[in-house]
């Protein structure tokens, strides 16, 4: 749950309130529940791979919308973890939606042992 102190500026700066909802296509799905997330964490080589994907898809287009839409897509992919249901191989995917609107929203971007390459 959310600080509602008045003297903790992170909390009320920083601070994203997510529902996250969790299904399958086996049909199995979990409760919704809030997460509160002070810094949204994606990983490097995945937004490299998807810039790669959606500039082999579309070579002359760029918009200002590009970087969000990739941030989208990479979400979804990480937000995966097993079905809990012992006959299904399928992920459970976990879909998040933001409840508030913080003041700064922060992403980590995490590098994971990239190559340096020039």
């Amino acid at each position: 749950s959310s600080c509602n102190a008045l003297h903790c500026s992170t909390h009320q700066k920083f601070a994203s309130n997510f529902t996250l909802r969790a299904d399958c296509e086996c049909g199995h799905s979990l409760d919704p529940f809030n997460s509160l997330e002070l810094v949204y964490s994606i990983s490097a080589q995945s937004l490299i791979e998807e810039s790669k994907n959606i500039s082999n898809s579309n070579p002359n287009q760029s918009t200002p919308k590009e970087f969000g839409t990739k941030l989208k897509l990479i979400g979804a992919l990480q937000d995966t973890q097993p079905c809990p249901n012992p006959y299904c191989k399928a992920p459970l995917r976990i879909h998040r939606t933001l409840s508030n609107k913080p003041d700064v929203f922060t992403i980590s971007l995490n590098w994971d042992g990239l190559p340096i390459t020039s």
